[in-house]
């Protein structure tokens, strides 16, 4: 695996893809994904994220993950996505449209639905992940019923408003008896 092969999966969550011969647009539900090598992004500057919505877009949760990744216990190094404009003096710019600040950053932008689940996976120290709001290592938001499993995040996370953890930014759902969860990790 590698820089390569994260931003081939971005491109078919953030994008669509074919499969079997038919345009598939379902954020790769039903697919799962396992690493086999640790992946180092040193140097990569135009990653910003799996399900997370172009910098020429609004940021959206309409840019989600719904299908299993696993780690495997291979790390995640050097991963760095700034999603925070400035404006002419200094303060960020608190509005999410194009071009604009962003939300929704990590790894994975947003986790949703039943089938989304990240397990094992190691945000290595070596990784930063800077937003306005809805930022976390693994995930900026996980919502309806989706899980992370088992994984690390040693990096930094900066937040310039609100919403913001280490493993993930928020934990929601659109219903009282839907919740997503967080098991087994370490911050």
């Amino acid at each position: 695996h590698s820089p390569a092969a994260l931003g081939i999966i971005a491109k078919m969550v953030n994008e669509g893809y074919w499969r079997d011969g038919i345009f598939a647009a379902d954020r790769m539900s039903g697919c799962t994904v396992k690493l086999a090598a640790d992946i180092d992004m040193a140097g990569v500057t135009d990653f910003i994220g799996i399900a997370s919505a172009p910098y020429s877009q609004a940021s959206s949760n309409n840019y989600y993950f719904a299908g299993v990744f696993d780690g495997k216990g291979h790390r995640i190094k050097n991963l760095e996505i700034k999603s925070v404009a400035f404006d002419a003096d200094g303060n960020p710019i608190k509005k999410w449209g194009a071009g604009q600040s962003r939300k929704w950053v990590g790894l994975f932008g947003n986790l949703m639905g039943v089938e989304a689940v990240v397990r094992n996976v190691i945000i290595d120290e070596s990784c930063r992940f800077e937003a306005l709001t809805f930022v976390g290592g693994i995930a900026g938001e996980v919502s309806n019923d989706a899980r992370i499993e088992n994984c690390s995040n040693y990096g930094t996370i900066v937040c310039y408003d609100q919403v913001a953890g280490g493993i993930a930014g928020a934990l929601t759902g659109t219903k009282s008896d839907v919740s997503a969860s967080i098991e087994k990790c370490l911050n």
